[in-house]
């Protein structure tokens, strides 16, 4: 049963560092980064197809990737850091973290 527990902390360390930031930005300001990020992976990384799924322009898009990189300190050009960030969105959209405070 480590293995879990090893599992649910990585989990959990992942989802305060990349995603709550997010969410909490989100509620305060009315933004919508936790859903462009999600839409964003989801069309592989597309500018232009995700600015258009989201119905906002493609400089509306790049000004919410850059604030997402601001907040929680990544960068989209770096591969450890998108995969360490999308890790993170897949376990909060799967709903496999059962502790999100």
């Amino acid at each position: 049963m480590i293995y879990g527990d090893i599992n649910y902390l990585f989990l959990d360390h992942m989802y305060k560092h990349f995603i709550l930031p997010l969410i909490m930005y989100d509620k305060k300001h009315n933004s919508h980064l936790v859903q462009t990020l999600s839409m964003f992976f989801s069309n592989n990384f597309s500018y232009t197809q995700t600015s258009k799924l989201l119905f906002i322009h493609i400089n509306t898009l790049r000004a919410r990737l850059k604030k997402i990189e601001e907040l929680i300190n990544v960068d989209f050009k770096n591969t450890d850091s998108l995969m360490n960030l999308y890790i993170a969105m897949r376990a909060f959209q799967s709903e496999k973290l059962i502790n999100k405070n």
